[in-house]
């Protein structure tokens, strides 16, 4: 399988960071152009997120969760494996202009079957649970930060995340992990 003909002249950070592979629903999914792989093919979806963002699959609801900017702020979306759907939050993370997407990482935590969000440029921990986004609120927070990646680590029962950068010369080398209170 090649990555979709939208990706040309594209790099391939830039193409995948928006990937997530939907187990259940059987299908890699691709934003900004939303896309589906099916078989051998890439299709175009319809009704999809507005812009850039990042995705990340909810096992425990079987549904992608797509986070990231439209005309009017911060935005989340849903994929269910036939529609993109968008849900009305009463929160949700701050949107930082700029390169706003690389301002945040998302991961699934399947202990507490949330979406962890990590907002870098305002340090700042964000939970979805399938019905809004609510701001935790950790004694200890890692500093700003910006191109950052989070997992979880199915051993430990924690969302780890690690590096970044402070500035185009400040890299991080450092990991923070998730318990859901700290």
């Amino acid at each position: 399988m090649s990555l979709p003909a939208a990706c040309a002249g594209a790099s391939i950070r830039a193409c995948l960071q928006s990937l997530s592979f939907a187990a259940a629903l059987g299908s890699l999914v691709l934003a900004g152009p939303a896309l589906a792989q099916q078989g051998h093919r890439w299709v175009r979806m319809e009704d999809t997120p507005e812009s850039s963002g990042k995705m990340v699959y909810d096992a425990g609801r079987e549904r992608v969760v797509w986070l990231g900017s439209s005309g009017r702020g911060t935005a989340t979306w849903e994929w269910d494996g036939v529609r993109w759907s968008e849900r009305a939050t009463t929160a949700s993370p701050p949107w930082s202009s700029g390169s706003a997407s690389s301002e945040f990482a998302l991961a699934y935590d399947e202990l507490r079957r949330t979406v962890v969000c990590f907002a870098g440029g305002a340090r700042e921990t964000w939970l979805w649970d399938g019905s809004d986004w609510s701001r935790a609120q950790p004694s200890v927070s890692p500093e700003a930060r910006w191109g950052h990646a989070m997992a979880f680590d199915r051993r430990r029962g924690r969302v780890m995340m690690f590096g970044g950068a402070e500035s185009w010369n400040g890299r991080r080398a450092d990991t923070w992990e998730w318990d859901g209170v700290t």
